[in-house]
């Protein structure tokens, strides 16, 4: 029986990383200050995710050096992302607030930069720059006859070892392989492997989910997913 792949892109189903519950404030242009006091912000995750549909994953500051009970604006590439964020008295802020999300990247990556800027005294500013990638992974081509080889091109799988695609239908595993080792700090490939490594697939909805788990497990809670929707259907003879 011949039949084909019809794709049916998810983009962003039921993500696990944490994100925000409130949009960030306004967008107002500032230029800020070059000059910097006391102030410090901890280093940053080397690379966030920006799914293609949600909240760009948050970014968690932590500040020092700063004026007991001030009040800080925080910025993202010169424009206001949270503002009033209060310090404690120790100087220090982040364990009531100051989380902004990453900035929106709807394809490839790169560089932003966060600065806190105290007010009444923006002499005390701080920063720090990290990566900000896409989320996802395209496999091209993916529709037509299962057999062949495809491109496979993936950003954001930053947990740690290689990337699995793993093939179920009916929410069942039926084939997982290795795909490739991601390329650090935003979790990026680009291979050629086999395009439905399924012998003899059965017509139905099949997903392909990749992740960085060995043993499948569906939308795993614990781990950056991303799921690509696959009809197999019978191919008019």
């Amino acid at each position: 029986m011949a039949v084909a792949l019809y794709p049916i892109r998810r983009y962003g189903a039921a993500m696990t990383l944490r994100t925000l519950l409130a949009a960030a404030a306004p967008c107002v242009a500032l230029l800020l200050p070059s000059a910097a006091g006391a102030a410090e912000l901890a280093p940053l995750k080397p690379c966030y995710l920006s799914p293609p549909d949600g909240t760009p994953e948050a970014v968690e500051l932590r500040g020092s050096g700063f004026t007991p009970a001030s009040a800080v604006d925080v910025y993202i590439d010169g424009v206001v992302a949270d503002q009033n964020v209060f310090v404690d008295s120790d100087g220090t802020f982040g364990t009531r607030g100051g989380n902004v999300p990453a900035p929106r990247q709807p394809k490839g990556e790169r560089p932003f930069t966060v600065t806190a800027v105290e007010r009444g005294n923006p002499v005390n500013t701080a920063a720090q720059s990290a990566q900000v990638t896409a989320f996802g992974v395209d496999v091209r081509p993916l529709g037509g006859p299962p057999r062949g080889r495809a491109w496979f091109t993936g950003r954001g799988f930053t947990g740690g070892g290689p990337v699995y695609a793993h093939y179920s239908r009916k929410h069942r595993p039926r084939r997982t392989v290795r795909i490739a080792t991601p390329a650090l700090p935003c979790g990026t490939f680009h291979v050629k492997r086999s395009r439905f490594p399924v012998a003899k697939p059965k017509p139905g909805p099949w997903t392909i989910q990749f992740d960085q788990q060995r043993a499948f497990r569906a939308e795993p809670p614990d781990a950056v997913w991303f799921a690509l929707d696959v009809p197999v259907v019978r191919k008019p003879r």
